[in-house]
């Protein structure tokens, strides 16, 4: 939306006319008879210059949106690499399951292997 095209109320302030809509202020060109470049917001009868203009507003919401989004995603995105690490971990907590029971087994069969070579070698 360019200011030119923006129609609105005339105010005098501080000794300037300026193009009112909306409360946003724009420089008025009484020569052109239209609005010139945004200057800020009315504030009573007082302009703030340190707001940006709607479209900039809406411009800064869309930009953190997006990286609201972004963050999401990167949130997602460690949440299954979490997931995929921990299963990872789960696999071998198993596998160690598994070797523990059979190291286990196999200890038990030597150990009764030991005993009947000694009584053969008695």
């Amino acid at each position: 939306m360019s200011a030119d095209t923006i129609m609105g109320e005339l105010k005098l302030i501080d000794g300037t006319m300026y193009l009112v809509r909306d409360g946003s202020v724009y420089k008025y060109d009484d020569i052109a008879e239209s609005a010139g470049a945004y200057v800020g917001r009315l504030c009573g009868e007082c302009i703030d210059t340190t707001v940006p203009e709607v479209p900039a507003l809406l411009e800064q919401i869309s930009q953190l949106r997006k990286l609201l989004g972004d963050a999401e995603r990167d949130r997602q995105a460690a949440i299954a690499e979490r997931q995929v690490a921990i299963a990872q971990r789960d696999a071998v907590v198993r596998r160690n399951a598994v070797l523990s029971k059979y190291t286990g087994q196999i200890q038990t069969e030597l150990r009764a292997l030991k005993k009947k070579l000694a009584k053969l070698a008695e």
